[in-house]
This record gives structure tokens, C-alpha cells and sequence, in this order.
């Protein structure tokens, strides 16, 4: 298990505990006062290593603003002083050019035209004493510049975009942070930005980390660049993207919608926040991760321009990717009619999964879905966004594609959508929890598409829209889903899926309340509210064989939906960006990869998203 880190504004806003299925251990308590349980085992495991490959056999190049491009830059009492003359070295593989910690360096971008070998890497990183990092302005439009180069480590940096007077509205081009062009179908690989603070000026066309290529639309492209690592960032106050992964079509001048551009691209763990468009997006990628991320005031440019989606999070035209484990709040809609999304699957997808997230205080939907197939939306945390725009419900599901080119005619649709195992909470009044409609794709291939074992749980005085889905439209199935309401006595859904394009338990909805739906949403319950939080979990055992650990426990005591597993450090609270996962009876195993001291938080969650007293675990493995 590699160490984990999230950075302070995490900890803002009581985001972690108290707050739902987070809670139990804001007591003011260190994590080794709130152990209960203590169990050692001889593992065999490696040490933890890096998130990166480690400094080069090359020559190592030190950069002073103290130093004199006369010198070698070869030992740190004989510095390079600009970047301009970091620019003229002859870089080689294993090489590395290190910035002194606290100081500033402007004035050129620094361009980097050279490859690493696979654990052998050209590095650019930080030197010296003290945790600041050095600061490098981008007064030419980028900080770093890299194109058709692979086995490259950029760490530990602050980058500072200004923009406003040389980058404006009206410029469709971006003032990059870190920018990697690809223009080779060449297959480079092992791109490593680790631990960089990124900031700018939200209100110009600027974006944070961005990777992007270009192609004609008849060329067959694939696996471009793989093993893309962006991870431990902090990026803020930008107006076009956070991080941003793209591809583009030279020949119509649009967005690529291919998911065979790149390959294990790994977004994770990163802090993106004041963002005028899309704080997080991934765009032609397939075996790929955006986890753990704290993602929040996004899509907050106060006049509509360059839209490229107003979202938190988004995957276009992406395969086999995971959206899990982060946290998305405040997300607006830059002045559009449209969008506003915590959690965006868009077009041409296909496998995407959306799991454990929480996503809260949204403009539209807390995730909203466009053209896609086969994907996942579960055991997410969706409450109380505002469901505004062309997003209806908190969950919101559409088809859009405009009929784009890139799109292949049979993803025009939603089909074989799961929606799953979903907290959904809303105190919004008139508003839908889940909302499926066409809007200009093909209504007629939606197929598939299921809807289960779902806790919908309203905090409104007037009735709400528990589902509805547009006559345009078919749902396949609704099965098990339980709603609670402080008033039972009326229930209204709009669902006029006709009886062939239903699953076979299942019979229409005759629009005449519960006991009718219940006929379509077979074994569906409607009860009232209840804060009632199950009992903490007694006694907990473990057992460890070839690096598995194993957890046994107690049934809690009252209303249990499943129970939260979390994995802290020292100095965390439990939180979804350190959640292993639920557990829906009183068994769970997790694998580790290296020893050391761990913490493990275990907590009872029901049915209306109470969570009970946690239990804390530690646990080393030698």
C-alpha cells in the first residue's frame, strides 16, 4: 500500500465527519487513543515505495536564482541561474534538473525535448532545505513544455500561471501549467507529475496539468502514451481545466471521442478546486483511474465562454475507467444552461464506473450521464444538489451527442447503465431523486438500462418526483429500491415504459402511487424517516494470510444497510478518499503490498445513510 497524501483544505468545511455515512470519531482523539483493537502479523512484504521512479544515473543539474549561467550547474555551490539556460543543455536519459527550494525562476517557459529510459528518467524536481517548493512563473504563456517525450518525472514544484493580460476570454488557446503534446502514434509511456501546486487566474483560458494530442479522424490511432501518473497535485484558480487529458481532430477541428488514444491514465489523489470550467477530465482513455480526488467550486466562470463542459468530474469518449473514491461539491455551470454535473459519464463511453464518491451542493445533477454503455453508477453518497439547467434529478440520465461525427451510430443511447446501492438525498423541492430523458440521441436504442437496490431518502414538506422517466424514453428495470419520507401518504412517479421494454417481474406503472409501483419496482418499500444510528461493530477479529487481511465481526446493533471500511494515516479522519469499500455482511478482506502501521476504521451505515460509532483497527504487518 503506497502512503497517501491530501492536503489540508480536505480537512475545511466539516466535510468528513457528522456528515452521513462518515462519522464517529470527532471526538478530538488521536487515531492511537481511538483504537480498539490491535493485531500484529509477520507479512513478508516489501517496504513502501514511490509514487515515482527515483533520481536518474545521469548528471544531475542544479538551479539557483543565486547562480550564474557561466557555471556548470553540476554541484549546488556551482548553479545555473535561469531557465533559459536549462533550455541549452544537451539532456540525456537519467538526467535530472533540480530547482532550489524557495526561490523564484521566470522568464522563459522550460521546454523539455528529451527522452528518459524506463527507470532511468529525465527528472525535474526541487533541492535544498525546507518544505517550500521552488516557484516557477509562466509569463510566456506555459511553465513546462513537453512534446512526443516519454520516461519524464516532474515533482515538487509550484507553477504560477499569470494570464490576464497575455491570455483573455477571446483567445481559444490555453496558458498551460505542465503541458505534453503527442503527435506520433510512437507509443510513449511513464509520465510521472507528482506533487505540484498549480494557480493562475480562473477568469482567462487558462488550464492546470494537461496532456493532449492531434489526428486527422481517418487516421487509426492507439495507445498514443500509456502509463500517465498525475497524482498528489494541488491546482486552483484556473479558467479552463483543472487537469485535463484530450484529444483533438485536426481535420474537423474537434474533440477526439476515441477511447484507444491512451492508456492507464492514473488521475488520482489530487486537490482541484476554483475552476472557471471542468476541474477534472479525462478524454480518450481507456484502463483508467480518476480516485480520491477533492474536487470542489468548479465551473464557476461568471460569463459563458470556450465551453468545453461545466463538470467536476468528466470521462468522454473513455473505456474501462473508474471514477471512485472522491469527493465533489459546489459545482456551478459557468453561466450555461446546461451541465452543472458533480460527476459527468459523457458520450461514447463505455465500462465506466462510478463508485463511492460523494457528491453534494451541485448547480445540475449530482452525476449526470450522456451517450454510454454498459457502465456503473454505485455505492455513491448523491445529496441535496439542485438539479438545475437540463439537469432534472439527482441523478440524471440523457443521451446527448449532438449526433457528433466521432460517435458511432450505436452509441447514440444509454443502454446496460447499472445504477446500484446509491444513497440519494435531496431536500430540493419539485425536484426528481432520479430523472432518465432524451436529449437529441436515439431514443430508440435505450435498452438494458436498471435501476436497484437504491436508498432514496427526501427531506422536502411537499411531494417530490421520486423517479421519472421521459415518454420519449424506455427503462428497463426498477427492483428493490427503498424510498423514505416524513409523509407516506402520497407518492408520485412519471414512468410510461411500455410493458414490452420492462423486465419480466415487473408490470407497468399505472401512475396511481406506491402500491402500483411496487408492481414495477418489485420489492420496493416506502417508510418514514428515521435518524436512528446502528450500534458500533463488536468484537473484531482478523486473520492475515499472503498479504489478505481478513476482518470478522458482530452484527451492529439496529438498522444496518452495510458497513464503511476506511484505511487512515496518523493524521486523517475517515473519508471517502480513504474508503476501502462496504461490506454488506460482517466479513470484509482487503490485500496490502507492503508492510508497515496501518489503520483501519470500520463503521455501521443504515438504511437512511446513519452512520454509527466506528471502531479503529491497527494493525502492523512486519
Amino acid at each position: 500500500m503506497k502512503t497517501r497524501k491530501f492536503f489540508a483544505i480536505a480537512l475545511t468545511a466539516g466535510l468528513f465527519l457528522g456528515a452521513g455515512a462518515c462519522g464517529g470519531n470527532a471526538d478530538g482523539q488521536s487515531v492511537a487513543e481511538k483504537t480498539s483493537y490491535e493485531f500484529s502479523f509477520a507479512s513478508g512484504l516489501p517496504e513502501k515505495s514511490e509514487d515515482y521512479p527515483g533520481v536518474g544515473t545521469g548528471t544531475v543539474y542544479y538551479v539557483s536564482a543565486k547562480g550564474n549561467d557561466n557555471n556548470d550547474g553540476l554541484t549546488e555551490e556551482t548553479p545555473i541561474r535561469t531557465i533559459k539556460k536549462v533550455n541549452s543543455l544537451d539532456l540525456g536519459a537519467g538526467d535530472s534538473i533540480c530547482f532550489k527550494r524557495g526561490e523564484t525562476f521566470a522568464g522563459a517557459t522550460l521546454t523539455i525535448d528529451a527522452s528518459g529510459e524506463e527507470n532511468n528518467p529525465i527528472t525535474v524536481c526541487a533541492y535544498g532545505d525546507g518544505e517550500e517548493r521552488p516557484k516557477i512563473v509562466a509569463q510566456k504563456m506555459n511553465g513546462i513544455v513537453f512534446s512526443n517525450v516519454e520516461n519524464l518525472v516532474i515533482r515538487d514544484l509550484e507553477i504560477i500561471v499569470v494570464g490576464d493580460e497575455r491570455v483573455s476570454e477571446a483567445i481559444s488557446g490555453s496558458a498551460i501549467g505542465i503541458v505534453g503534446s503527442y503527435t506520433k502514434n510512437e507509443g510513449y509511456q511513464n509520465i510521472y507529475i507528482i506533487n505540484n501546486k498549480i494557480s493562475g487566474a480562473y477568469n482567462t483560458a487558462t488550464s492546470g496539468i494537461r496532456i493532449t494530442s492531434s489526428f486527422p479522424l481517418s487516421q487509426d490511432v492507439s495507445d498514443v502514451l500509456s502509463q500517465v501518473h498525475i497524482k498528489h497535485n494541488e491546482v486552483h484558480s484556473l479558467g479552463l481545466a483543472g487537469i485535463y487529458v484530450d484529444g483533438w481532430l485536426t481535420d474537423i477541428n474537434k474533440m477526439n471521442a476515441s477511447p484507444k488514444v491512451y492508456s492507464n491514465v492514473y488521475i488520482n489523489e489530487n486537490t482541484i478546486y476554483d475552476i472557471g470550467q471542468i476541474a477534472l477530465y479525462e478524454e480518450c482513455c481507456h484502463d483508467s483511474e480518476m480516485n480520491r480526488n477533492l474536487v470542489h467550486d468548479a465551473a464557476i466562470f461568471d460569463k459563458p465562454f470556450l465551453s468545453i463542459g461545466q463538470t467536476g468530474i468528466m470521462a468522454l469518449g473513455c473505456e474501462d475507467t473508474d471514477i471512485m473514491y472522491n469527493i465533489v461539491y459546489n459545482v456551478s455551470n459557468a453561466c450555461q444552461p446546461f451541465d452543472g454535473m458533480g460527476i459527468d459519464i459523457d458520450w461514447n463511453t463505455n465500462r465506466v464506473n462510478v463508485q463511492y464518491n460523494w457528491v453534494y451542493n451541485c448547480v445540475g445533477s449530482g452525476v449526470g450521464t450522456m451517450a454510454n454503455q454498459n457502465s456503473f453508477i454505485r455505492n455513491n453518497r448523491i445529496e441535496n444538489n439542485f438539479c438545475e439547467g437540463n439537469q432534472h434529478g439527482q441523478i440524471h440520465v440523457s443521451d446527448f451527442t449532438t449526433r457528433y461525427e466521432a460517435v458511432a451510430d450505436n452509441m447514440h443511447a444509454v443502454t446496460n447503465l447499472t445504477i446500484s446501492d446509491n444513497l440519494i438525498v435531496s431536500d430540493k423541492e419539485g425536484k426528481s431523486l432520479f430523472n432518465a430523458n432524451e436529449l437529441g440521441g436515439d431514443s430508440s436504442l435505450w435498452s438494458g438500462n436498471s435501476f436497484v437496490n437504491n436508498r432514496l431518502v427526501s427531506k422536502t414538506t411537499t411531494n417530490d418526483i421520486w423517479v421519472q422517466v421521459s415518454s420519449a424514453v424506455s427503462w428497463h428495470k426498477f427492483a428493490g429500491n427503498k424510498y423514505y419520507k416524513s409523509d407516506i401518504s402520497r407518492f408520485m412517479v412519471f414512468d410510461t415504459t411500455p410493458q414490452d421494454k420492462i423486465n419480466q417481474e415487473a408490470v407497468a406503472y399505472d401512475g396511481t402511487g406506491f402500491d402500483s409501483w411496487k408492481k414495477r419496482d418489485t420489492g420496493a418499500t416506502f417508510e418514514t424517516l428515521s435518524d436512528a444510528a446502528p450500534g458500533a461493530p463488536q468484537n473484531v477479529s482478523v486473520s492475515y494470510s499472503d498479504g489478505a487481511v481478513t476482518l470478522t465481526w458482530d452484527k451492529s446493533v439496529g438498522d444496518v444497510w452495510h458497513y464503511n471500511l476506511y484505511l487512515i494515516e496518523e493524521d486523517e479522519e475517515p473519508s471517502y478518499l480513504n474508503m476501502l469499500g462496504e461490506a454488506f455482511s460482517e466479513t470484509y478482506s482487503y490485500t496490502f503490498d507492503a508492510k508497515g502501521e496501518y489503520y483501519l476504521v470500520l463503521e455501521a451505515e443504515s438504511n437512511q445513510g446513519h452512520a454509527g460509532e466506528s471502531v479503529t483497527i491497527r494493525l502492523t504487518l512486519e
